[in-house]
C-alpha cells in the first residue's frame, strides 16, 4: 500500500513537468475566410510555398514540391531557412524552439491551420498529424491527430486561407522556452497543388464545429485517480480488519 501511494505521489510530481500526448481537435471545413491568412505572425511549417507570401525572419519551413504523380506525403517541418528548405519524404528537418514559436504567433498556445488545394476529385485525406517535444535530448510526442479524415471536401479552393484547423496545442505555457519542437504530417489522395500547414495563435476560430476531439489524461490526472482508488481500497481494508462480521451461533 505504501509503495502504491509513493508511486502515485511521484506521478503527481512528474505531472507538473511533463505534458500528456493530447488528442487534437480537427474543425472544418471553414468557408468564411476566418482562418488566416498565412502571414509573418502565422508562419508556415510545411508548405508548397507560403500562401500568404510572407514568413517571419528566421522561421523556416519545409518547402516541399508537390510535383509529378505524388499522391501521398509523409513530411516533417524544417526550421533551416525562412526562404524554405526542400526536405525529403520521411526526413527530419531542423527543430524550432518553444520560445521561437511563442514569439512568432504571440501566444502561449497554437492552432495548426490546413489549406487544401484540390480538384473535383476532392480526395485529400489526413492520416496523421503529430507534435513532438525534445527536452534534454529526450523526444516525446505531446499532441496528435489520428485519421483517416477526408479534408478535400472544401468550398474555397486555392484562396490562401485555412480550410481546417487543428487546435489544442498549449506548448509555451507548459514547456521550457528552450525545448525544441517539430511537426509531422501524413496525408494521401493529393491532387492539384500543394497543401499548406501553418501556425497561428490559439483560439483562432472559437466558433468552429469540431469534427473530432478528445484528450489523453494528464499524468497528474492519472495520479489523482490512482490515489483515489488506493484510498478507497485502504479504507475497505481497514474496515474489514476491524469488523470480523457477525458472530456464529453456538
Amino acid at each position: 500500500m505504501r509503495k502504491l501511494l509513493l508511486a502515485a505521489t511521484a506521478l503527481l510530481v512528474l505531472g507538473g513537468a511533463a505534458k500528456a500526448d493530447v488528442l487534437l481537435t480537427l474543425s472544418g471545413s471553414v468557408t468564411d475566410h476566418s482562418l488566416g491568412p498565412q502571414s509573418t505572425s502565422a508562419p508556415c511549417i510545411i508548405c508548397g510555398s507560403p500562401p500568404g507570401g510572407a514568413q517571419p525572419a528566421g522561421f523556416g519551413y519545409n518547402d516541399y514540391k508537390n510535383t509529378g504523380n505524388a499522391v501521398s506525403h509523409n513530411l516533417y517541418s524544417d526550421n533551416t531557412s525562412s526562404s524554405g528548405n526542400t526536405t525529403g519524404e520521411g526526413v527530419l528537418g531542423t527543430f524550432y524552439t518553444v520560445g521561437q514559436i511563442k514569439n512568432a504567433v504571440n501566444a502561449n498556445g497554437i492552432d495548426v491551420l490546413i489549406h487544401v488545394n484540390t480538384t473535383s476529385a476532392a480526395s485529400e485525406t489526413l492520416q496523421l498529424f503529430e507534435v513532438f517535444d525534445v527536452h534534454n535530448g529526450v523526444t516525446t510526442r505531446i499532441a496528435h491527430y489520428d485519421g483517416p479524415t477526408l479534408i478535400g471536401n472544401i468550398a474555397n479552393n486555392g484562396n490562401g486561407f485555412g480550410d481546417w484547423i487543428l487546435s489544442g496545442v498549449g506548448i509555451a505555457a507548459n514547456l521550457p522556452l528552450t525545448d525544441q519542437i517539430y511537426f509531422h504530417a501524413v496525408w494521401n489522395g493529393a491532387v492539384d497543388g500543394a497543401e499548406h500547414f501553418w501556425l497561428q495563435g490559439d483560439n483562432t476560430c472559437p466558433t468552429c464545429t469540431p469534427t473530432q476531439q478528445g484528450a489523453v489524461p494528464e499524468p497528474s490526472t492519472w495520479a489523482m485517480m490512482i490515489l483515489g482508488f488506493a484510498g478507497i481500497g485502504f479504507v475497505a481494508y481497514r474496515r474489514s480488519r476491524k469488523d470480523p462480521g457477525p458472530a456464529l451461533a453456538t
